[in-house]
């Protein structure tokens, strides 16, 4: 075990539809997985307090997305 927690939605053994991961790098995903790829609708909170919020495909962000900073700056695109 690498120290990461899931919890959600399972298919045929494997993570698929709504969950939630937690990485044990302090990086948590909420949102909709295929075979445990961010795959859908999903929020992506990282450790420093920023956080992406979009479109994932085969698990990384894509199409129109915001991301935001900690710090209130905000970017759409």
């Amino acid at each position: 075990m690498n120290g990461d927690v899931y919890m959600g939605q399972w298919s045929k053994g494997k993570v698929e539809g709504y969950g939630i991961h937690l990485s044990k790098g302090g990086q948590k995903y909420e949102g909709f997985f295929i075979n445990f790829l961010k795959d859908g609708q999903g929020k992506e909170f990282f450790p420093n307090g920023d956080y992406f919020e979009g479109i994932f495909k085969m698990g990384k962000p894509q199409g129109f997305g915001v991301y935001k900073w900690k710090n209130g700056i905000t970017y759409e695109g």
